[in-house]
């Protein structure tokens, strides 16, 4: 799936995710792309990627404030939300948009 939860309404997203939950609790194997990191955080293993890869293995182990911070060219904010640290995405990649 490449990004497949932007621009849908909220019950299609759930939907989708649903699918891919039967998907792979069917044991099938299933590669997504995405730039937001709560869809990421569902996956088994996570690949960071910048203009190379920047980490790879568990989503706690690659969705660090460090491995963000590299990936994102610093436009991260660290801040304590009610489950501890995360990690806050200040841009969105420039997706779509010219310059500031």
């Amino acid at each position: 799936f490449d990004e497949p939860i932007p621009g849908l309404d909220l019950a299609s997203q759930h939907r989708i995710l649903e699918l891919v939950d039967e998907l792979t609790g069917d044991g099938v194997t299933v590669v997504l792309s995405t730039h937001h990191l709560d869809e990421a955080r569902r996956c088994d293993t996570v690949l960071l990627l910048n203009t190379s890869a920047e980490a790879y293995g568990p989503p706690s182990d690659v969705l660090t404030a460090e491995h963000l911070a590299a990936a994102f060219a610093g436009r991260t904010l660290a801040v304590t939300g009610p489950e501890g640290h995360e990690v806050v995405v200040l841009d969105d990649h420039e997706h779509g948009h010219g310059d500031p």
